[in-house]
């Protein structure tokens, strides 16, 4: 089941049946973008439960929180922190794709 804001579609883009091959070649890409950005996790007890990093010119590239926990307001504390750390690095606008 899609969650509150995101279509079948999207999470089959997010999530899409790979081969071992095509995983982990997937998961050497995002290991590689992870090193080269800010990142930060919200956690809450044991369960991770959003995520988001931004690059150092102030591409927003990822901004998650799993379903059980939207409208809790994770995502405004990831974003203020995503904006904290645009700002100290002299970022004057944060841009993403939508």
């Amino acid at each position: 089941m899609p969650s509150m804001h995101t279509t079948r579609e999207q999470l089959a883009a997010w999530a899409p049946t790979l081969s071992a091959d095509e995983r982990q070649d997937r998961i050497q890409r995002l290991r590689e973008s992870l090193s080269r950005n800010s990142s930060w996790v919200a956690v809450r007890g044991a369960a991770i439960v959003g995520f988001a990093d931004i690059t150092i010119d102030g591409y927003l590239d990822r901004l998650y929180v799993h379903k059980d926990f939207q409208g809790q307001g994770i995502v405004l504390l990831l974003l203020h922190r995503i904006e904290q750390e645009a700002v100290g690095h002299g970022v004057k606008e944060i841009r993403m794709d939508l």
